[in-house]
């Protein structure tokens, strides 16, 4: 993760704009999935229909869910300028729409 969290840093020298960090999500028919679902990286009860992107799905690794997020969270500040995280802060979903 930090070697990432690197080379994002350095890639903004070569005039990255802006970045964006995922916690990984396991999909049923993909090697991670099957993967996890071996090792107990999954609650028993997981449905991939229900996946919240925004959180960390993993279990029983070596990095808590929580501190995954916060290193996330961490990685998208320190990497973005404040001008397109202050942009993005500003973008809201309107649930009030009309069909």
């Amino acid at each position: 993760m930090q070697t990432t969290i690197e080379f994002v840093k350095k890639m903004k020298d070569y005039g990255l704009d802006h970045s964006n960090f995922y916690c990984i999500m396991p999909v049923p028919g993909t090697p991670i999935y099957d993967y996890a679902i071996k090792n107990g990286h999954l609650p028993t009860n997981y449905n991939p229909d229900s996946f919240q992107w925004t959180r960390a799905n993993l279990r029983n690794i070596l990095v808590s869910q929580d501190e995954l997020e916060l290193i996330r969270d961490k990685a998208w500040n320190d990497c973005n300028s404040d001008s397109f995280k202050e942009s993005r802060r500003k973008w809201v979903v309107n649930s009030n729409t009309t069909s």
